[in-house]
């Protein structure tokens, strides 16, 4: 990422979204994608961590979890166990269902499954994800943003994003 973001916000942690760890399959799809990079090219930009839409190779975490972040998306919970166990620090959930949430983080389980939610990530449904066990919840622009003119200016983003900010906030504090 430029020198620019990394000198005006040190505190930024940039995750690269929908990543696949397949070298091989990236270039297939790269065919009718053309902005499709593969992980080796995308770690390449002084990113800070990757989230993927699938689950990863235990290699694959292996490989990039010493150096940036890792988020596969886990469908059951042993995927997740599996993904944390080779090294993952958060396992994606990017289902509504936060019943698969409240198993990762069951007692039995000993809170030991850190688990990132996507999708349909509002204000409203923060808190609700936050007291289920989630430990981050992310939310595209798409869905934060839904309601805005395509030309929304940076002081309306800033502000939705304040929002969900403290939403994230005061949800924690009450857990």
């Amino acid at each position: 990422m430029s020198p620019w973001n990394r000198k005006n916000f040190p505190d930024l942690h940039i995750l690269v979204g929908s990543t696949l760890d397949d070298a091989r399959i990236v270039r297939q799809m790269q065919r009718r994608h053309p902005q499709l990079m593969t992980l080796a090219e995308v770690a390449q930009l002084d990113v800070d961590g990757f989230v993927s839409m699938l689950g990863w190779r235990e290699e694959s975490i292996r490989q990039y979890a010493p150096t940036h972040i890792i988020a596969p998306t886990a469908m059951t919970v042993t995927q997740a166990l599996w993904q944390i166990s080779a090294g993952a620090h958060f396992t994606k959930h990017p289902d509504s269902d936060l019943q698969f949430v409240r198993r990762c983080r069951a007692a039995p389980m000993f809170d030991f499954c850190p688990v990132f939610v996507t999708g349909g990530m509002t204000p409203a449904r923060i808190p609700e994800t936050i007291r289920a066990g989630a430990v981050i919840v992310g939310a595209g622009f798409d869905l934060t943003l839904k309601e805005q003119p395509e030309t929304v200016g940076a002081e309306t983003v800033a502000t939705v994003l304040r929002t969900h900010l403290e939403v994230v906030r005061e949800a924690r504090a009450e857990t």
